[in-house]
């Protein structure tokens, strides 16, 4: 009888060592992204390309947009363009925005200077390749002002708007606005200065 039992005991360990053995061989170890150890390069998606958020120092009250006035098509584009795009402040940040119903930096460029007969690409880098290059002790009004809101990517826009001030939509959950360029937190972020629209001619 003893002789019966050490032999079924004998049988029952080699069973459950069997079975241990056919589990480490079936049977995963550890979760996925434990056995594959940490995304590569390759294996991580791409970050999606979009317009950094300008952080600046904020002068962010909001304003309730207050509608679009009648554009005086007597006056120089420069000046339509400030008009209309000062009409927007207010007018709340929207990513991806094109329409009054919100804008992003260069959906708001964009749209202001189709007003005026003037067709730019729709992101900040693409629109500081038109037009011709000026500084910002020449620029004047209705130019265009580059900034560079992380390391040296073009990553913002606003239209300077004269006496200093340029409009902008600064980011999410903020609203348009105009920002002086001689902050020197807007001021050490530039990038650079375009001018789109012909400069008028001085008289004489």
């Amino acid at each position: 009888m003893a002789g019966m039992d050490a032999g079924w005991r004998t049988r029952k360990s080699l069973a459950a060592a069997v079975l241990i053995v056919l589990s480490a061989c079936v049977l995963p170890s550890g979760c996925a992204p434990h056995r594959r150890g940490r995304l590569s390069a390759v294996d991580a998606p791409p970050p999606p390309a979009r317009e950094r958020i300008a952080t600046s120092p904020a002068r962010d009250t909001h304003h309730p947009p207050r509608g679009r006035p009648e554009i005086d098509r007597t006056q120089s584009p420069a000046d339509q363009v400030c008009a209309i795009a000062l009409s927007f402040l207010g007018t709340p940040y929207r990513y991806g925005g094109v329409t009054p119903e919100g804008f992003d930096c260069s959906g708001l460029v964009r749209y202001v200077y189709q007003e005026v007969g003037v067709d730019l690409p729709r992101t900040a880098y693409g629109q500081s390749r038109s037009g011709g290059a000026t500084t910002l002790r020449t620029m004047l009004r209705g130019d265009l002002i580059f900034f560079r809101i992380d390391r040296n990517v073009i990553s913002h826009v606003g239209i300077y708007v004269g006496k200093g001030e340029f409009v902008h939509a600064p980011g999410s959950g903020k609203y348009i606005r105009t920002d002086s360029i001689d902050n020197p937190w807007w001021r050490r972020r530039v990038q650079t200065v375009r001018r789109v629209l012909q400069a008028p001619r001085l008289a004489g």
